[in-house]
């Protein structure tokens, strides 16, 4: 009886840990200063270093992904959302999308690269703070 339950559980918990989000909350830099600060896992401030956070953003995650959305005018619906690949204790910046109605405009992060004269490296955001 043990023998035929045990597959089972094993199955369960497996599935449990990959639907699971990854453990995010903290503070995250990259090159130029610019934040993420991850609060919950549904919740996300964005900010630069030494000036106040923008509030009210909201994660969402598909599988390695994530992704930061930012209300840019919830008047018109209009929003920004910044696609993460994880890595470790790296988000790499993938790529910025826009959205308002009507409008949808992604801007991949090698042209975002290009145009502001950075390296990809330097875009990419490190934990600096783990929760507390």
């Amino acid at each position: 009886m043990k023998q035929r339950i045990l597959p089972f559980l094993l199955l369960g918990a497996l599935c449990a840990a990959c639907s699971s989000e990854p453990d995010i909350t903290g503070l995250w830099r990259n090159g130029d200063g610019s934040e993420v600060r991850f609060f919950a896992k549904d919740s996300a401030a964005l900010g630069q270093q030494g000036f106040g956070d923008v509030l009210g953003c909201a994660v969402d995650y598909a599988g390695d992904t994530v992704i930061v959305i930012e209300p840019v005018d919830p008047a018109s619906q209009s929003k920004r959302s910044y696609r993460f690949l994880l890595s470790g204790d790296t988000l790499h910046l993938r790529e910025i999308a826009t959205d308002a109605p009507g409008t949808h405009y992604v801007e991949p992060i090698d042209q975002l690269a290009r145009r502001a004269g950075k390296s990809l490296e330097k875009l990419a955001f490190i934990r600096v703070e783990e929760k507390k």
